[in-house]
């Protein structure tokens, strides 16, 4: 039997209600793209840029959410890739961040040392939801799982 899941977006959502929904989120870096994000995803976004600002005293920038045709996560507004920072992208470094978000409970969680200004991809997948995902991205753009970069990296990304 497969799952059917209903998935709330906030477009279904008054936009006049957005702020107060997600008073943490730079939602002016979303554009029209928002309508499509799902509501938990927004949620747990929330939750965590909330913690990054109040406990970290950290910014974001969100570079990337829905993606039209993207038959994964990001094509479900299930999806974000964001850079968290002081005072500009690129000064948190970025397993500082990663350890950050494993505190919340994202079902994937990839990060991207190689970034112009190093970064994650969060996500609430729904298809591996019993694990969470973690992954890297090398300097190649090759992907390795978990935390298979212990042994190489020395403290910076070369």
């Amino acid at each position: 039997m497969s799952r059917q899941y209903l998935t709330l977006t906030v477009g279904d959502i008054p936009r006049d209600q957005w702020v107060e929904r997600w008073p943490f989120v730079r939602l002016d870096q979303l554009n029209d793209e928002i309508v499509h994000m799902d509501v938990s995803t927004m949620n747990m976004f929330n939750r965590t840029c909330k913690y990054a600002s109040e406990r970290m005293k950290w910014n974001h920038r969100i570079n990337s959410s829905y993606r039209a045709g993207d038959p994964k996560s990001h094509g479900k507004g299930k999806a974000l890739d964001v850079v968290f920072y002081r005072k500009k992208p690129g000064d948190v470094d970025v397993l500082e961040q990663l350890v950050f978000a494993l505190q919340f409970d994202w079902h994937g969680v990839g990060f991207y040392p190689y970034w112009n200004a190093p970064g994650l991809h969060l996500d609430m997948r729904i298809d591996n939801n019993d694990y969470r995902e973690i992954w890297w991205r090398d300097k190649r753009g090759v992907y390795h799982p978990g935390f298979s970069f212990i042994g190489t990296y020395r403290g910076e990304w070369t």
